[in-house]
């Protein structure tokens, strides 16, 4: 018998069918607010925290094996989970990182992106492209403006912060994919990207700080009045990069 390697799909196609998917911890406090599914790998006894006037509106998915009634803990147990209720997975989640173009060594990095005030800062693909900027924070009623050119682009950071009524505006493809471990959007701030991917990061919504789209973290931290809305059709215009964890197949392909 002959036996013939097929490598397999390594196209990077990540489950964004959540409004937010934490794989370790998710806590909402003050009146934080999710619109849509939301689910986590947790099986730990308080692995879900949800305040008294906190909402998930549609249902929570836990992790294999986990009690429906100990991994989330609800101050509000008849109004803090919508009418989906709370479901038992049947299988983790993994959601792996891209596999990105070559950067620059973080040995060789450009300044920080640094916008606060009430200043306006546009950054075009030659200011980022093939280039590592270690930390991104726009602040006070500061806005930046990230300019796509209408093509897919990949930025190189570790960490993005949006306090006070800070805001980043995608222009043209909006997502953002980080490894790093921190995403913050607190204040007044808005992110519209659609995609927040970062399965490494602790990922927190503060004041009254709203993400359209989905997110992606590790651990997820909604205070305030924080607001995630889903929205449909998440993954049209993801760049086309390949996936970390693609593994290899095997087929049969002539035998004697």
């Amino acid at each position: 018998m002959v036996l013939e390697f097929e490598p397999g799909d390594d196209t990077w196609d990540p489950d964004l069918s959540k409004a937010v998917f934490a794989s370790e911890t998710i806590r909402l406090e003050g009146s934080a607010r999710i619109r849509g599914h939301v689910g986590t790998n947790s099986t730990a006894v308080g692995g879900v925290r949800m305040q008294w006037a906190t909402k998930i509106d549609s249902s929570l998915t836990i992790g294999p094996g986990g009690n429906p009634l100990t991994v989330p803990i609800l101050a509000n147990s008849a109004g803090n989970i919508g009418p989906g209720g709370v479901k038992v997975a049947t299988q983790l989640k993994e959601h792996a990182m891209p596999v990105y173009p070559e950067y620059p060594a973080k040995t060789a990095p450009i300044v920080n992106w640094t916008v606060g005030g009430a200043s306006s800062v546009t950054k075009n693909p030659a200011d980022y492209s093939g280039k590592y900027i270690p930390a991104i924070s726009v602040t006070a009623s500061g806005t930046l403006y990230i300019n796509t050119n209408n093509q897919n682009q990949v930025i190189h950071t570790s960490a993005i912060t949006i306090s006070g009524s800070g805001r980043i505006i995608i222009q043209g493809t909006g997502h953002v994919t980080t490894g790093g471990t921190a995403v913050s959007v607190t204040g007044a701030a808005d992110a519209h990207s659609r995609v927040i991917y970062a399965p490494a990061a602790t990922v927190t919504l503060g004041g009254s700080g709203k993400v359209t789209g989905t997110v992606i973290a590790r651990h997820y931290i909604a205070t305030g009045s924080a607001d995630v809305w889903f929205a449909t059709g998440l993954d049209e215009k993801l760049p086309p990069l390949k996936s970390a964890a693609a593994a290899p197949r095997v087929r049969v392909k002539s035998w004697y």
